[in-house]
């Protein structure tokens, strides 16, 4: 393996729906996060998302808007890809299931999959939710609905190729519990143990009865099963039977990581991995998979009018406000609740105290005392001090980011501003006359807050930008040399720049 080659994806997120909903929110910040701290570590970081555009509940939709399945999903397709935009998502690369390169891409692996023997044909009987285009066991339904969805699974009888699930699922089981595939949190690894530990069926990897589809190259009078066909995005984005060289560096040589929610993990973290270990390709080595989030105490439904989206919140925090505030709510192992008052209580004290307030203050200090260039201290006590926390922060930091746990990395991350904020409150530089007495004061609290910011660039890129730009950062310097205490001097701005502003808490 490579251990420099980076590859990290989102699902790609379905277009039967117009609107970018805080849950696809959530999973594509935490992936960018993770790829912009990778990034500047030095690694070759390739990042992926795109929209899943293929099956029956498309097909409906797009039937009830009064236009084809491919307008439809043009149309839906553009505003993820928006959002993603507004959102300053870093993305490689954003793959639609409808474009040329994918269905290619398709075709030879089902080829492969056709000639591993593990596929046959057969007759599916049972349950099927269009919502979650998933086939249902009884014991996923409740009352004979969906229990994501509210709505009732239709009963299906028709003539399917399946996929031997049964035969590979031991394989599978056997690599997570060795951790060769590492799902996290534990308990989400635990979960699918505990279905791998039951009977597993296999699985049907075609539809009789959906038109809209890639045809099975082998039977074209069969349409490829949306999900079996979606999951290959992480290789046809990638070059897959197009760009080998590319596919190659990315997937069988790169670390490979899947962000991903909850409801999806069964084809994630066991379809996924079998349907690879059948054609004899690499395999995921780490599925990150976190809850949902809920609004104000309940479900987010449009009938309650609780439902959460990205641009909203942009309009009230700004985007690198809501990227944080996004981030910082990201539910790992148990199901969230995002709250308006609280994210204002968060974004007021962390960024536009901690961070925009230190910045503001420590400027017009430097600019009242004319002072141009500061270049931190390395050698007294004080600054040892400081030097040691931001070294044990930014060790802790990649810990963090690296189990995806977003509540230690901000509350690192947050640990030089914090210390900056405390500093400057005891020696009160404001007090201070002589600029050779102020200087030094100065160098170390705006040393403290240039690598608070550093670990935030991650979260808040555009706000990084603005300080670094303003304090002449130099960027192109290496990882090692970035996060050593005094590696650069900082400039002085000579205009007042405000990065934050502070906002209502109350609903």
């Amino acid at each position: 393996m490579n251990k420099n080659a980076f590859f990290i994806t989102t699902p790609i997120y379905y277009v039967n729906a117009p609107c970018v909903h805080v849950g696809h929110g959530i999973t594509t910040i935490l992936a960018d996060v993770r790829a912009r701290f990778e990034r500047l570590r030095g690694r070759d970081v390739f990042l992926s998302t795109g929209t899943d555009e293929h099956g029956s509940a498309v097909a409906k939709a797009a039937e009830k808007a009064g236009v084809t399945p491919q307008l439809f999903a043009d149309q839906n397709a553009t505003n993820f890809l928006a959002t993603w935009k507004q959102f300053n998502i870093s993305f490689d690369d954003f793959i639609r299931t409808t474009e040329q390169r994918h269905l290619q891409g398709v075709d030879t692996f089902l080829n492969a999959l056709h000639a591993s023997g593990y596929i046959y044909q057969g007759t599916y009987k049972g349950h099927y939710c269009t919502g979650c285009e998933a086939f249902k066991e009884p014991e996923d339904l409740v009352d004979g609905n969906c229990p994501i969805h509210k709505t009732k699974a239709d009963y299906l009888e028709e003539k399917n190729w399946f996929f031997k699930l049964s035969a590979l699922a031991p394989k599978v089981k056997a690599l997570i519990e060795n951790n060769t595939i590492r799902i996290m949190p534990e308990g989400r690894r635990n979960e699918v143990l505990g279905f791998l530990n039951g009977e597993v069926k296999d699985v049907s990897i075609s539809r009789e009865t959906v038109s809209w589809g890639i045809p099975l190259p082998f039977d074209e009078k069969q349409t490829t099963y949306v999900w079996i066909e979606a999951l290959l995005n992480y290789i046809t984005v990638i070059g897959f039977d197009r760009n080998m060289e590319h596919y190659k560096r990315y997937w069988e040589q790169a670390e490979r990581v899947h962000t991903l929610g909850k409801d999806i993990i069964r084809f994630h973290c066991v379809i996924w991995p079998a349907m690879l270990l059948a054609v004899g390709f690499p395999l995921p080595h780490t599925l990150f998979v976190h809850a949902f989030l809920k609004s104000e105490g309940h479900k987010m439904s449009k009938s309650l009018g609780n439902v959460v989206y990205p641009d909203e919140l942009a309009a009230k925090f700004g985007v690198d406000g809501a990227r944080y505030v996004l981030f910082a709510e990201t539910p790992v192992n148990d199901d969230g609740d995002i709250k308006q008052s609280s994210l204002g209580e968060r974004y007021n004290a962390e960024l536009k105290n901690n961070l925009g307030n230190l910045f503001s203050r420590l400027t017009v200090l430097a600019q009242k005392a004319k002072i141009v260039e500061l270049r931190p201290d390395t050698q007294s006590k004080e600054s040892k001090a400081f030097a040691k926390l931001v070294s044990t922060a930014w060790k802790n930091a990649s810990s963090a980011i690296e189990q995806f746990d977003t509540r230690a990395y901000l509350a690192v991350a947050q640990q030089p501003l914090e210390a900056a904020n405390k500093y400057i409150d005891t020696t009160k530089p404001w007090q201070i006359k002589e600029s050779g007495e102020l200087a030094p004061v100065l160098a170390t609290a705006f040393e403290l807050l240039r690598h608070g910011a550093l670990l935030l660039s991650p979260i808040i890129p555009a706000t990084f930008d603005t300080i670094g730009q303003s304090l002449h950062l130099q960027h192109s310097l290496p990882f090692a040399k970035k996060i050593t205490w005094g590696a650069q001097p900082i400039a002085i701005p000579t205009n007042h720049i405000h990065l934050f502003h502070g906002v209502n808490t109350k609903k």
